[in-house]
Formats: C-alpha cells, sequence, structure tokens
C-alpha cells in the first residue's frame, strides 16, 4: 500500500470526509495510471460505507479528476447511443401505425426483424 494513505487509515476524521481527503490526495500522484488505480480504488471501498450527503461531495471532487472526466464522456456518449435507440424504435412505431411494410422500416432504421415484430403485435394489442 502506498504510504500516502496510512495516516488517513488510523485517522479518527469521518469515515465520508475520509473519502474524500483520499481522492483529493491520490488526486495529487504524478504517475496517471497509479492515480486512476487508487482513485478507482477509493470510490470502490468507500460506495460500501459513504453516506447519501457525501455521495454529492465526492462526486463533485471526481468532476475534477481524469477518471471524473473519463466517466463524464462516457456516460454522454451512452446516453447519446441510447437516445438514438429511443428515436429509432419512435419512428419504428409510427411506421408500423401507417402500415409500413417490415423490410422498409428495417432498411430505415436499423432494427431488427424481430425488434418490429414485437412493434406490430404491440400494435395489434392497442387496437
Amino acid at each position: 500500500m502506498n504510504l500516502i494513505f496510512l495516516p488517513l487509515m488510523k485517522s479518527k476524521i469521518d469515515k465520508n470526509e475520509m473519502a474524500i481527503s483520499a481522492v483529493e490526495l491520490a488526486s495529487e500522484i504524478c504517475d496517471d495510471n497509479e492515480k486512476i488505480l487508487y482513485i478507482g480504488a477509493i470510490v470502490g471501498i468507500s460506495d460500501k460505507f459513504i453516506d447519501k450527503e457525501y455521495v454529492f461531495k465526492l462526486k463533485e471532487r471526481l468532476k475534477m479528476t481524469r477518471v471524473g472526466i473519463e466517466l463524464r464522456k462516457e456516460g454522454i456518449e451512452e446516453g447519446i447511443k441510447e437516445g438514438k435507440k429511443v428515436e429509432k424504435f419512435e419512428a419504428a412505431t409510427r411506421m408500423v401505425k401507417k402500415g409500413f411494410v417490415i423490410d422498409d422500416i428495417i432498411e430505415i432504421t436499423g432494427l431488427k426483424n424481430e425488434e418490429i415484430q414485437k412493434l406490430y403485435e404491440l400494435n395489434k394489442e392497442k387496437n
């Protein structure tokens, strides 16, 4: 274990404050790989004991780290991907209601045959 965290382990500091302090200390590590490793470990461990009100504080502190930036970037990319998928299903649903042929819906939306079949079944149930 890195000696930088030894004082925190034996401290009388509140466990929540300790987690935030540990992330702040880890943020000062020069080697990026080591920094990411320690911050990840701290977040993983503190998830077991940190109180809800401190989750926000920890999240705010992580936003300033490279790990936080990468996590936000990944979250944004996932959100965009999920949004596009929702748009495809909404478009396919409108096409089903208008009586488009399955092959045309597949070609236009890129959805799978099974997915469109389910939309047809749902549409039949509603009518």
